[in-house]
């Protein structure tokens, strides 16, 4: 594959500082410079977790490859909220 026709990104995933479970993909070769001052002062402290090459095929724990590709190419960040917690007491389900 070849990062130059656009089915690569070298990306850096960051954790939050303040707020459990939340990750915040970007692209490596630009930084952290373009996101929005509100994400990164209601994120805290960037906490570098890893880098890797995604690929569309890539295979991600809670998120489809090519909708975090799409996003750090359109927003130059994606954002991954954790998953919603699910009470089978209250009712709530997969909906």
């Amino acid at each position: 594959m070849n990062a130059g026709n656009g089915d690569l990104i070298l990306c850096t995933v960051y954790k939050s500082h303040r707020v459990a479970d939340t990750y915040l993909y970007t692209d490596r070769t630009k930084g952290v410079d373009d996101i929005p001052v509100e994400l990164t002062e209601h994120f805290g402290e960037l906490v570098e977790v890893l880098t890797f090459r995604l690929t569309a095929e890539r295979s991600l724990g809670y998120a489809d490859a090519s909708e975090v590709m799409s996003s750090i190419r359109d927003r130059g960040f994606y954002l991954q909220l954790p998953p919603p917690v699910v009470n089978p007491e209250a009712g709530d389900g997969p909906r």
